[in-house]
Formats: structure tokens, sequence, C-alpha cells
């Protein structure tokens, strides 16, 4: 169990990372990628900081709120394949 807490958590990472690199680009995690940000926004001061370390704090102020949850399905799908795409590219890891 606890490796895959820290495999979760290491997508997660790599995850953020990906989006500070290109923060134009609306990137969609898999679940629990997702489900491991929702449990970081939930402790809005580490959350703050992570954002701050990551992109900068005048856009940590307002905390990145995720962008997909306001796509249509095939918008989403879409995006996830993207995302799948590049982080594969990125990471030479397999995602699903």
């Amino acid at each position: 169990v606890l490796l895959c807490i820290v495999a979760v958590f290491e997508r997660y990472t790599r995850f953020m990372e990906l989006h500070a690199a290109k923060p134009e680009v609306v990137l969609v995690p898999t679940a629990d990628t997702a489900l491991m940000w929702a449990a970081h926004a939930g402790t809005p001061w580490a959350y703050r900081l992570c954002c701050a370390q990551l992109f900068g704090e005048r856009q940590a102020a307002a905390l990145w709120r995720p962008a997909y949850l306001e796509l249509s399905e095939e918008q989403w799908a879409r995006g996830y394949a993207a995302t799948k795409a590049m982080y594969e590219q990125t990471y030479g890891e397999t995602v699903s």
C-alpha cells in the first residue's frame, strides 16, 4: 500500500510540474492524481506554498483551480489523451 501511495504522490508532483512548465495547457489528470490534488487543496496553507514555489507568488494567490472541470466530455477526452501523451513523453512512464 505504501508503495502505491508513493507512486501516486510522484505522479501528482510530476503533474504539477507539467502544469508549471505549460500553464497555458489545460491538463486532465488520472483519477488517482485528481484525488491527490483534492487532498492537497484540502490543506490550503500547504497547497498555497506548493503553488507559490511552482508558479510564483502572484499566481499562487489565486490558487490554481482545475480548469478541466469545466470541459465538455469531448474536450475532456481530448485533454486527457494530450495530458497522457505529454506525461509519457516527458517522464518515459506509461499512465492509464
